[in-house]
């Protein structure tokens, strides 16, 4: 059904619903082949952000879909850094809900920053100690 409605002439693949896009949506809840077949869309938008700020990194890193992080950090002109309106990365929610995994996969990315911090000042190694997440620390 995606597909076909991909294929239709002036469909919005980045179209915005209940503050989310569909890109947004299928990386929250982990649908890997939605994701793949989302970021072959025509015109499409990795880093569109919901009123809040948040991407489809985001989601896909804050709920531990590495296999969906991975397609996100292969897209062309992913924002690995972009932050929400508290500040917090893709790299700060992983630390705090994604899992070693996830921040492992985003540490590897090309052109990380590591040292980004929150609104509050925090950045993602402060969080990972302050949570005693000491294999994420290290």
């Amino acid at each position: 059904i995606l597909k076909l409605l991909l294929a239709t002439p002036g469909t919005d693949a980045n179209a915005s619903g209940h503050e989310r896009t569909p890109l947004s949506y299928a990386a929250r809840f982990g649908h890997e082949a939605i994701v793949k077949l989302l970021l072959a869309a025509p015109g499409i938008d990795v880093n569109a952000p919901n009123a809040s700020g948040k991407t489809a990194l985001t989601f896909a890193a804050k709920n531990g879909h590495g296999a969906v992080v991975k397609l996100l950090l292969a897209a062309p002109r992913i924002d690995v850094n972009a932050p929400d309106t508290d500040g917090w990365t893709p790299l700060t929610f992983a630390v705090n809900y994604g899992g070693e995994a996830v921040v492992e996969l985003l540490l590897a990315a090309p052109g990380i920053n590591v040292n980004a911090a929150d609104t509050s000042g925090w950045m993602a190694l402060t969080w990972a100690a302050f949570e005693g997440k000491e294999a994420i620390v290290q």
